[in-house]
Formats: structure tokens, sequence, C-alpha cells
């Protein structure tokens, strides 16, 4: 009998299954933070490094602002990014940076989140979350993460040559994402508009791995909404899960952490703040009893840290429903 090509052979399994990392949670939270939290910063590229706003337009539509920016990041890459105002604030807002789906297709990023006519909100039951968000009185900024939108490279078919190049040269799609996230939170902070200490973050799917990782390395997010990515790596190195599949396992790959920490004790960096966690009982990409043990890790370090994490599991696929649509939004209210 074949294996399927995309199993482990037996003694990578070995090996994942007798993996033990060595900056996985330990009390006292401040100390492990500190430790786990700048071993990971010191593998990211250009971490300090701000970004460049080189260009900007500007519209009004109802009740909201819209206005589009080309960015430019550390890297040397540049794309799109949009937020999202509602009209005539007296002061500075709270703010959300909405970070996008992968969702298989590559023509948009953050115009799965913003409606300008171009993307379906195609796994939020035909809500675009960033103009919910800001007819609730955020300010929403979202940005075309590398190979999407405004930054396509040619989607499934060179993303891993992209992401070999990367590798090759000392970085990591994931890492050049996260610092794309950070310098983008970093702006969005410094804006007149904007009140720097209510900035949370939201996402869904790849989205959601970014949310809870934007966190967990930038004490600037005050609250954390993360949906449908949650998971351990053990539970997650089987047949037919992303973390196996080259078109996005990379994107969730920092090669320099691998070893040290799993995805739990990553997202547990946030859970000293506001952390919402959601995922659906019948997605293919993250197993029941996987999203169970990662909440269980979680609220191990939210309870030493004193945060207040609120995660559930819902009846669903690997989508984005409108129930858990409001629920968020609710959180976000009580805590921003």
């Amino acid at each position: 009998m074949t294996e399927h090509p995309d199993d482990l052979l037996p003694f990578l399994a070995r090996r994942r299954d007798a993996l033990a990392f060595d900056l996985a949670y330990r009390a006292p939270f401040a100390s492990w933070q500190h430790e786990l939290r700048s071993a990971w910063q010191a593998s990211l590229p250009f971490g300090d490094a701000p970004l460049v706003m080189e260009a900007k337009e500007q519209s009004v539509s109802g009740s909201l602002e819209f206005r589009c920016y080309r960015f430019r990041y550390a890297t040397g890459d540049a794309g799109e990014a949009a937020l999202l105002l509602p009209r005539g604030a007296s002061e500075p807002l709270p703010a959300v940076v909405l970070l996008h789906d992968h969702g298989g297709s590559f023509d948009a990023g953050w115009r799965k989140m913003i409606a300008d006519g171009v993307a379906p909100a195609a796994f939020y039951e035909g809500r675009h979350l960033g103009n919910g968000l800001a007819e609730a009185g955020y300010a929403v900024l979202c940005i075309d993460a590398l190979g999407w939108g405004s930054r396509f490279y040619g989607g499934y078919e060179r993303q891993q040559a992209v992401a070999y190049h990367a590798l090759q040269l000392g970085w990591s799609l994931a890492g050049i994402v996260a610092v794309d996230d950070l310098q983008s939170i970093a702006w969005l902070s410094q804006q007149p508009e904007i009140d720097a200490g209510r900035i949370a973050v939201m996402g869904f799917s790849f989205g959601g791995a970014r949310a809870w990782q934007a966190a967990a390395l930038c004490q600037k997010v005050k609250a954390a909404v993360s949906l449908s990515w949650i998971g351990c790596r053990k539970d997650m190195l089987s047949h037919a899960n992303p973390l196996l599949r080259g078109h996005s396992a990379n994107y969730f790959l920092h090669p320099a952490m691998a070893l040290r920490a799993d995805y739990p004790d990553l997202a547990g960096l946030a859970a000293d703040r506001p952390l919402f966690i959601r995922a659906g009982d019948q997605d293919r990409h993250m197993p029941r009893e996987t999203v169970e043990r990662a909440i269980a890790q979680l609220s191990t370090i939210a309870g030493d840290a004193g945060g207040r994490l609120d995660a559930a599991i819902f009846a669903g696929a690997h989508h984005c429903p409108r129930s858990v649509q409001d629920e968020a939004f609710a959180f976000l209210a009580r805590y921003l």
C-alpha cells in the first residue's frame, strides 16, 4: 500500500512526535514573554525600520471617508493600503488593523475586506468587515500582504519559488509578512486621527494567524481578534493540512522558531491583553481536537498573565459567519 504523498515520511513523523519546545510557556509570564518575543523579533528582517507613505488618494462615500495609500516597506517592496474612517469624528478614533485572508484568490487583498465593487466578501456572508467596523466607529487600516492585490507576484505558481528565494537569503515569507504588518501598525499609531492607545488587530484564516502574530510581537496592540487559525504544530503536521501544502505553508513558517515554541505559545505572547479566538468544529484546516488543545494552552497562559481570553468553537467549517463577526464586534466594543 502506498502512502499519500502529503503524509510525513516515517522518520520525519518520529521527529515531529518527539518535538520539545525549549521556549514553551513557563511562569512567570513577564520573563518568558520577553525571552520568546526577543528571540522571535531577532529572526525578523528590518524589525524596527519604518515604512514610507509614498502616495495618497482620498474620497468620501456617505458616512465614511476612504483613503488609499501606497506604502513602501523596509524590505523595499511596495503596495496599496486602505484606510477607512468615520466622517466628522471630533476626537482621535480607536482603530482596527484588519488583516485579509488567503482564500485561494490573489487578485485582491484589502479589497476583500473593504467594499469597492471589486471583490465579494466570500467568506463573510456578504459583509465587508472593514465597512462594518468603520460604521461602528473605528478607523480601519488594511494592507495588501505580499502576494495579493497590488503585490501579486504570480499566485500558486510562484509562491514556492519566492519563498525559497527568501529562505536562501536568510528571510522567510512569514517573517516578511509579519514585519509589514508591524510597520503598518506603527504607521497607524502615528496618525493624528488615531488614538494610539486603542489599536486592535483582527483577521480570519491567514488573517487570523497574522492577527495573533502581530499582537504577540507588538505591545502597541491592545486587543486581538483571531478567527479560524489556531492549533498545535504536531497535530497540524498531518495529511492535507496547510502546513504541508507548499503554496501556503511558507506563510506560516518562521524557521528560527519552529523548534522553539508551538503556535499557542507564540499566540500566548498576546495573552496579557484581551484576546478573542474562534474556530469552526468542522474546519478541515484546524481540526477541533487541535483547536481545543491550543485553547487550553492559551487559557493557562492568560490565567498567569492576567489577560482576557474569550475563546470558543462554533458550529461550522472554515468560514466567518455573521454570528461570529457580531461576537467579535461586541468584544472590540468592550475592550477598545
